[in-house]
């Protein structure tokens, strides 16, 4: 194909934004549009090079493994390199075996479903993975691998309907884009199905282009290419992270990105805007600062005590299209345009390479991420002791009172702040022979009329319709124990981000997980409290009318600080916040949960009583960690202070003692 400038500009107009949405710059709030550019312009530029083979009678599949080998893997490898170096020196275990997880995906173009699988891509835990925008290159490699002999088909048997059978597969691809972008917005944004009409629209600007004389373009040519720009960067600055992606809204980028490709011809005002040296210069080394961008972001947030300030974060985007432009030039362009090796040696060599970031991502994930062996004893009993336990949570309400409660069994509810203090209490029941049947649902504050804010809408209603089935539950005459603990992150769902947020010794914003009654419309954030207060005081008096023992953990204290800086701030000791300061901040919360205010049955353990004195919360004993990560309790913590806390109130968890 020939080449145009104003395409590489056009890369520097996709590039860009991505980087500085990721560097969570607000304006950019649309930023990720910049990869349904690159999707389109991918579409255009291999499906071009096919084309052009096929007409010649020289299309190879081989070599077009080749080429693509050639182009998209060596700055890859070096990018896996660098990260698995970084990851193993600095990240916790269970960060390292997730990070191997990815290694695995990424090398083997698999990362999109891996993701899937996992949190949301706006999540504010997708900021600390370094490999989560691969996600897009598995996309891309997947189409590739049936594409060309797709096309090759079609231009041999319908080569005259090229670009009817093209339109009709984008429109069949875009009604299921918009279909599972309202049903499963998770899943379509991560899966090829949803992504190949984009793709396929640059392919068809491709057969549009091929079947144009360019004198066709020129009266109306100049104005489309600019509404095309218009439309991408309209884009950029006005969607966030609410727009209904990749649906109806995702026509928007990539229609303009088809508009400027076709129109934006030799001459017009567009093309001279987009060939601006330096866009075509960022352009041309756009490849390699994407891959960079996210892991420098990533290492940067998760290497950082504090959240990175605007400045550190404006010294990664500057530092990145330098080193982009190294790789471009001593990496890309020369296994690009080398010959030194044959076809055959080239996909030999990728394989193995592909090969040895599988195994050694598979190594990561079986070892748990312990990979850390030049610690000293010491330090490898401390890393070992943020391992967390508990029952898994209930996926299906009957499968989790099958067999039937006992009398003498204990049912313990709430979210991931109940189980995480649930096996070794499961143990201690065990031994008086009675079951803790655990109904826990992570996430989920415990009613069926809240939003959590920070989950999306089908979250917040698959936790009201599980809570909905748990009160039928508790209201039916079907067995139930005599006893029932109930847990919960009760502060974080309270106060949400507020919690702590003016309060300096706090070094990481806790999430926005502030929920909301669905039937109440609160006019400010007091009322809100407020009404939370008295949904938390109706359950506790619902439980206390349904069972003889009502035992509930009240809030207790939480870290300064995430687990950020890696081992090396863990090996040198987290703070937990002092007495007063959690005294004072959870003052409000604390008073729902005191004895005077709550039926005779009900039992209130306060953790602070227990991890707080002499004006400090601790969060070591022994020289291991009590915690987990920032708000949930290791499996240590659960085993030696909250094990002792239960054994001090024996009478919480009903007959006999929990010790």
């Amino acid at each position: 194909m020939k080449y145009r400038s104003e395409i590489d500009g056009l890369r520097a107009v996709a590039v860009i934004p991505v980087i500085l949405f990721h560097a969570d710059f607000d304006i950019f709030s649309g930023g990720y549009v910049g990869v349904d550019v690159f999707f389109v312009l991918s579409g255009y530029l291999i499906s071009g090079i096919i084309l052009h083979d096929l007409q010649r009678d020289r299309f190879s599949i081989a070599r077009f493994y080749e080429r693509r080998t050639r182009r998209i893997l060596p700055a890859l490898f070096l990018t896996l390199t660098v990260c698995s170096v970084a990851a193993w020196y600095w990240f916790l275990p269970r960060d390292m075996k997730d990070f191997s997880q990815s290694l695995a995906a990424s090398a083997l173009f698999l990362s999109n479903f891996l993701f899937l699988q996992e949190s949301a891509y706006f999540d504010i835990e997708s900021e600390l993975k370094p490999l989560l925008h691969t996600w897009s290159l598995a996309i891309e490699e997947q189409y590739y691998i049936l594409f060309p002999l797709f096309f090759g088909f079609l231009f041999r048997r319908l080569r005259r309907h090229l670009l009817p059978v093209t339109a009709g597969l984008i429109l069949l691809s875009f009604g299921w884009s918009i279909w599972q972008s309202i049903d499963a917005p998770q899943r379509a944004y991560f899966q090829l199905s949803t992504r190949i009409w984009e793709l396929l629209v640059g392919v068809a600007a491709m057969l549009i282009l091929s079947q144009r004389k360019e004198s066709d373009a020129r009266p109306y040519g100049d104005m489309l290419a600019a509404v095309g720009l218009a439309l991408v960067l309209v884009s950029v600055f006005t969607f966030d992270e609410a727009t209904l992606f990749p649906g109806p809204f995702a026509a928007a980028p990539v229609m303009g990105t088809a508009l400027v490709v076709i129109y934006a011809q030799p001459g017009t005002r567009t093309a001279r805007l987009l060939s601006l040296r330096p866009l075509v210069l960022i352009g041309l080394i756009s490849y390699s600062a994407y891959l960079f961008h996210q892991p420098m972001l990533a290492f940067l947030s998760y290497t950082s005590p504090d959240e990175p300030d605007l400045l550190s974060r404006l010294v990664i985007i500057v530092a990145v299209f330098p080193l982009a432009w190294l790789s471009w030039k001593f990496i890309e362009t020369p296994f690009r345009t080398g010959r030194a090796m044959s076809s055959a040696a080239v996909l030999r060599i990728a394989a193995a390479c592909i090969a040895y970031f599988a195994i050694l991502g598979v190594v990561g994930d079986r070892r748990d991420g312990y990979l850390r062996f030049d610690l000293a004893q010491d330090d490898s009993t401390l890393l070992s002791s943020l391992e967390r336990s508990g029952l898994s949570d209930c996926s299906d309400l009957e499968d989790c009172l099958t067999p039937p409660p006992l009398s003498e069994d204990v049912l313990l509810l709430g979210d991931s702040n109940a189980f995480h203090f649930s096996a070794p209490l499961a143990d201690a029941l065990a031994r008086q022979e009675r079951r803790l049947i655990g109904l826990t649902r992570g996430g989920c504050f415990p009613s069926d009329r809240v939003n959590r804010e920070n989950r999306s809408k089908s979250a917040n209603a698959s936790c009201r319709s599980y809570y909905r089935a748990l009160f039928d539950y508790i209201g039916s005459a079907w067995p139930k124990p005599d006893t029932v603990l109930l847990s919960a992150s009760w502060a974080i769902y309270y106060y949400g981000s507020d919690y702590f947020a003016d309060n300096p010794v706090q070094r990481t914003p806790h999430q926005n997980a502030r929920v909301t009654l669905i039937d109440h419309n609160d006019t400010d954030d007091e009322s809100r409290r407020r009404t939370i207060r008295d949904e938390i005081t109706s359950l506790l008096r619902l439980l206390s009318r349904n069972f003889d023992h009502v035992c509930v953990v009240a809030p207790m204290p939480l870290l300064t600080n995430n687990f950020r800086g890696g081992v090396p701030t863990l090996l040198s000791g987290i703070d937990g916040v002092s007495q007063t300061d959690f005294l004072e901040e959870t003052g409000e919360l604390l008073a729902v949960f005191s004895p005077a205010n709550l039926p005779l049955n009900v039992r209130v353990l306060f953790p602070h009583d227990r991890l707080c004195s002499s004006g400090a919360c601790r969060t070591q004993n022994n020289g291991q960690y009590l915690y987990s990560d920032i708000n949930h309790i290791s499996d240590y913590g659960a085993r030696s202070v909250f094990a002792e806390m239960f054994a001090g109130d024996p009478a919480c968890l009903g007959a006999g003692d929990a010790d």
